[in-house]
């Protein structure tokens, strides 16, 4: 699988991702996204401040992330516990749900923290919708600490909690 900084030609077939990534989620009572986050103003943001990233295996689009230091105000209370160093923040991970379950998501957060290593940070954050098992197990299995937990006053009654993860970056 391979990594790479998305650009505006990739714009459709992100956007097209994101759909049918929100969809599979709302199928399964998951209401973490919606057409607000992330959208494909989000994208062309993100692929303009070139922090946009997608994967791909044998042409198909596997997968997208967002890869910034931007935190949310929310996580100002967490105790995290690497707060020396720059610090990674994954944003908007998404799978195909055609190609879930097959370790992609495990390869994908890989190549994001090696990326993040190789670009001078030393750890990586991410908040996770309290609800997505899936994806808790995903970070848990890849040695991702919870820390804390968030409430996103924004987002619908009943998914407004979110669980902060760190992980210290290693080669």
């Amino acid at each position: 699988m391979k990594m790479s900084e998305a650009k505006m030609d990739n714009l459709n077939r992100i956007d097209e991702l994101y759909k049918v990534c929100i969809l599979n989620l709302n199928e399964s009572g998951i209401y973490q996204w919606d057409d607000r986050y992330p959208n494909i103003t989000t994208y062309t943001s993100c692929i303009k401040d070139k922090c946009q990233y997608i994967f791909e295996s044998d042409g198909d689009l596997i997968g997208s992330v967002i890869l910034n230091e931007s935190q949310s105000e929310e996580w100002n209370l967490v105790p995290w516990n690497y707060i020396d160093g720059r610090i990674i923040v994954i944003h908007a991970l998404a799978i195909n749900p055609k190609v879930q379950g097959k370790g992609y998501g495990q390869q994908v957060l890989e190549l994001c923290e090696a990326y993040g290593f190789n670009n001078g940070y030393t750890a990586m954050r991410l908040d996770v919708f309290s609800k997505n098992a899936a994806a808790i197990r995903l970070y848990e299995k890849n040695a991702f600490q919870k820390v804390g937990e968030v409430t996103f006053s924004f987002k619908p009654i009943g998914h407004q909690q979110y669980y902060c993860y760190e992980k210290m970056l290693k080669e």
